[in-house]
């Protein structure tokens, strides 16, 4: 964890203040270390990464609902462990770079479940002073040395910063994990700055007819495209290249497939990895009620998409 989180740390629960104690700092990172706040509650610091998710008892009433959200995050690891490049925002996806793009990251940046390592929407963004991602996945800390972004134990129901502690802060295809949505669009809120803006990714948007039939014919036309070059660059070289990348991408969906085949829905869920499916209008008015007011909308038919901005209103 970096020296410079400490600044804007508090217990998840009470947001009481933490102090640090018992610690190993080298190189601005806190190696280990206890962070306590005045009541006892205590969270560790072990190789780098801090644990903010609290005792079971304290994230939900509804067990039941916990338990599948448990089942939830073991399928996913799943995915995140064999097929990165197919389920995390790694460098080269065609819908990062947009949504990066679209994001316009700056000053103080928070992404909450942004997966077990650093996004890459995260990275080279000269105009962001520094950025933290939180997800409960995140098992090991790989800080990049050339980019101020630091990785927590975290989940946005019990977010451990203070109140208005970032300018941004965003949910890559995150919203649809969470437990309890209002309870974390109320603490977007709470730590966002007076000026702050609220990015979301929303995926599994809406399509007219017309819209789908053409999203059809670009993913077909690309599919009998591309075979042919990828026979091709196997027959030529083993040397890893851009296309050969893509290869094992488009080889991956099968293997991936087969996984997720076996996997089961839990009781409570939507599929094997969501507990629900929120789509852009249901989304919309929860963010009205909280109090956020909508400022700018992106909708990417291609990747089933919406990006939309919002601030405080």
């Amino acid at each position: 964890m970096l020296k410079e989180t400490l600044d804007i740390l508090v217990e998840p629960i009470t947001k009481n203040s933490l102090f640090l104690s018992e610690s190993n700092i080298s190189n601005n990172q806190i190696i280990e270390g206890v962070l306590k706040d005045k009541s006892g509650k205590e969270y560790k610091i072990h190789d780098g990464l801090a644990d903010f998710i609290p005792k079971k008892e304290y994230l939900t009433k509804d067990s039941p609902l916990l338990e599948t959200w448990c089942k939830l995050q073991e399928s996913g690891k799943k995915l995140y462990d064999t097929f990165p490049h197919l389920n995390l925002s790694v460098k080269g996806r065609k819908d990062v770079k947009i949504f990066k793009e679209f994001s316009l990251f700056h000053g103080k940046v928070l992404d909450v479940g942004c997966g077990p390592f650093i996004p890459a929407y995260l990275e080279d963004n000269k105009e962001v002073e520094f950025a933290i991602g939180i997800d409960p996945l995140v098992t090991s800390y790989n800080y990049n040395k050339t980019e101020h972004v630091d990785l927590l134990k975290a989940i946005g129901e019990f977010m451990p910063f203070a109140d208005k502690s970032f300018d941004i802060v965003s949910f890559a295809t995150s919203f649809d994990h969470v437990i309890d949505p209002i309870t974390v669009l109320s603490e977007t809120k709470r730590i966002l700055n007076n000026d702050g803006q609220a990015i979301f990714w929303i995926e599994g948007m809406k399509y007219s007819p017309q819209e789908q039939q053409a999203v059809q014919r670009d993913h077909t036309s690309r599919k009998i495209n591309l075979e042919p070059k990828l026979k091709r660059i196997i027959r030529k070289t083993i040397k890893i290249t851009k296309k050969q990348i893509c290869l094992n991408k488009y080889l991956g969906l099968d293997e991936q497939a087969k996984i997720i085949d076996s996997m089961e829905i839990p009781e409570g869920a939507i599929d094997k990895f969501h507990l629900r499916h929120v789509n852009y209008n249901e989304f919309d008015e929860i963010c009205k009620m909280v109090g956020f007011r909508l400022i700018e909308k992106k909708e990417l038919p291609e990747f089933r998409s919406t990006f939309v901005r919002y601030n405080i209103s």
